[in-house]
């Protein structure tokens, strides 16, 4: 296998590893009650 196959793999497997840490972030974050102020902030700009 040459150098930049093995690069590409590599560099395809963080991308896979990245997306799945951020999409368990998103979720923690949808899962947390918003504060006061994330309220305020979303009536604010019609998000209510």
């Amino acid at each position: 296998m040459g150098m930049r196959k093995k690069i590409n793999r590599a560099t395809a497997i963080k991308r896979v590893a990245a997306k799945v840490h951020r999409d368990k972030a998103k979720l923690k974050r949808k899962a947390k009650a918003k504060t006061p102020g994330q309220k305020l902030h979303d009536a604010m700009h019609g998000r209510a």
